[in-house]
């Protein structure tokens, strides 16, 4: 039997690329949720955990299915925002359930105004932080 010398095995891995195409603004805005797809769906209110252009994180006591497709309505001062968005994910906690929400669609007014909105937290947060 022949003495072989021990195998090395090396990889080299490239970095995943950051899956966020959008920075998250960690910011409290009431808004509602509500399915497209199911005549008679009431709407889901919520208070935001965090929010992109992209679209936002809310914890509901109120169970998603992922793909679900969603009338998102949120809170802004003067003029709601609207707009159409995918559910990605809704993971259960102890009392509540963390969701995730892409936006599919939103009108160019009011993209514009969500990205005034998130530039001026941002800034806000880097003014007090």
């Amino acid at each position: 039997m022949a003495n072989l010398a021990p195998a090395k095995l090396i990889l080299a891995l490239e970095a995943s690329p950051e899956r966020r195409e959008y920075r998250r603004a960690e910011l409290a805005v009431d808004g509602e949720l509500q399915i497209i797809d199911e005549p008679g769906a009431y709407p889901v209110r919520f208070t935001t955990v965090d929010v992109s252009e992209g679209g936002l994180a809310v914890r509901l006591t109120t169970s998603f299915r992922r793909g679900d497709r969603v009338f998102v309505t949120l809170d802004f001062p003067g003029n709601p925002f609207l707009a159409i968005a995918e559910i990605l994910e809704c993971t259960a906690a102890t009392n509540y359930f963390d969701v995730r929400v892409r936006f599919t669609s939103i009108a160019d007014g009011h993209r514009h105004r969500l990205a005034r909105l998130l530039t001026q937290a941002s800034g806000n947060l880097e003014a007090t932080g």
